[in-house]
């Protein structure tokens, strides 16, 4: 689906398709270690448009784990009141559009051609400057700032990209701004550090003067680094509780939040959590600023959230297949938590990929727990917001013996390595990837957002 609005039709010369799209932005891909460039050049950016995020309500979501989901959550809940809502998701599984919602809905190809053009004219300025050409992400997330702005969003729920104090979306600093953050764990520590307390500072780098900020509950040295943040800020940390009577099976997941009952299409323990991170954070919203908070509209939204490759359940010729975009320690122990709740005592072969960097030696020892079997298939992906290189999968197979895997095999392709499945297995999980899950997603009859 796209989302229209009565806008002039036409296509700009320069972007006449989302092809030509691709090509001006794979030019601009960052090299992740650049840090605090990241934010210079977006604020620069946007500068040169007029600085449109200053328009927006915002709601901005950091953490490890959890925060499409979170940011997926916010903006339902919010648009099941009336309101309209801008959402950004990053990256994107299979088309451009995707970074851009209103309302759950991709804007159309030419509303993001004819924005980017605009982008495009002051990042071509930048050009020539010593700040240098904004890169993917600058350049997608100054779009939907712009977007969002032109279209008179209520509200905008804005997904970091990678940590949070000089990633390209904390140029968001009104200080009506609400930050939640999600489960903070071990990831990208070549740049955010080598400790929970060094990524947490990272993460609280999104807090801003007279912020509020919503924490999911969790280990005491990171919230103490964000309850810190949040003092020097003059900002207002809310520690949201762990949901309670938490129960889930594959149709979805329950729990208690603030003495309410309330039930989600998602399914796992941590969805649990995220929920109420959202709701927790969106009620707040609500009270501030006169907004009637209706519950019945609320659970309903909560019921009808359908998120890809999130313990997606499909099928694919006899097998059942789970596609889940773990991708890190601390999202694999999640889905493993989760896999063996809903199919207990099932027959399991895993597919399995990773970008380079990605501590596969902790992953592949975790999910050797639900099987010996596993196939690492060779994926195709195209660049988005940084250089992406896989692991081999030859590699990757060789340490998967050494983690109790007694057959490790590789495959030509996703749909090679289902194809290939033996016969005796019942159920297929996919993970270790985003890239690889929103394949085989779409290959066992997912549809696209």
């Amino acid at each position: 689906m796209i989302y229209s609005t009565n806008c002039i039709s036409f296509y700009t010369m320069r972007f006449a398709s989302l092809s030509t799209v691709q090509k001006y932005l794979q030019r601009t891909i960052a090299d992740a270690t650049e840090g605090v460039m990241f934010l210079e050049r977006t604020n620069r950016l946007l500068a040169g448009l007029g600085n449109p995020q200053n328009a927006l309500k915002v709601l901005h979501v950091a953490g490890t784990s959890g925060k499409g989901s979170t940011v997926k959550i916010a903006a339902s809940l919010l648009e099941s009141h009336g309101l309209t809502v801008g959402m950004t998701v990053s990256p994107h599984l299979y088309n451009v559009t995707e970074r851009v919602q209103i309302n759950g809905i991709s804007i159309t190809e030419e509303d993001f051609c004819r924005s980017l053009e605009r982008v495009a004219v002051v990042a071509d300025e930048m050009e020539q400057e010593a700040i240098g050409t904004p890169s993917h992400f600058e350049i997608t997330a100054a779009l939907a700032f712009l977007v969002f702005a032109d279209h008179g969003v209520d509200y905008a729920v804005i997904e970091t990209g990678l940590g949070g104090r000089w990633d390209a979306t904390n140029c968001i600093t009104r200080p009506d701004k609400v930050g939640l953050i999600t489960h903070i764990g071990f990831d990208h520590m070549h740049i955010l550090g080598e400790t929970l307390p060094e990524i947490a500072g990272e993460k609280a780098g999104i807090i801003q003067e007279g912020n509020h900020i919503f924490v999911t509950e969790q280990g005491e040295e990171i919230l103490n680094v964000l309850r810190s943040a949040a003092h020097k800020k003059d900002a207002t940390c809310h520690i949201v509780s762990t949901p309670e009577n938490i129960t889930y099976d594959e149709s979805g997941t329950a729990g208690m939040i603030s003495d309410v009952q309330y039930s989600t299409s998602l399914i796992g323990e941590h969805q649990a959590a995220n929920v109420a991170l959202a709701l927790t954070a969106v009620q707040y919203i609500a009270k501030r600023d006169g907004v009637k908070w209706d519950r019945y509209a609320a659970r309903d939204a909560l019921m009808k959230i359908q998120i890809p490759c999130r313990f997606s359940i499909s099928q694919y010729r006899d097998k059942t297949v789970v596609c889940d975009g773990a991708h890190n320690p601390q999202k694999v122990q999640a889905l493993i938590k989760t896999f063996a709740n809903v199919f207990p005592e099932k027959n399991a072969h895993i597919i399995f990929a990773a970008k380079h960097k990605k501590d596969t030696n902790s992953m592949l020892e975790s999910l050797s727990i639900l099987t010996d079997r596993i196939t690492f298939p060779k994926i195709s992906v195209d660049e988005q917001d940084f250089s992406i290189t896989m692991h081999d999968p030859v590699e990757l197979a060789q340490k998967a013996q050494s983690h109790g895997f007694t057959s490790a095999k590789e495959a030509s392709s996703i749909s090679h390595a289902l194809k290939k499945i033996p016969n005796d297995v019942e159920i297929v999980l996919v993970c270790g990837s985003l890239y690889l899950a929103s394949q085989a997603y779409l290959l066992c009859g997912g549809s696209d957002v």
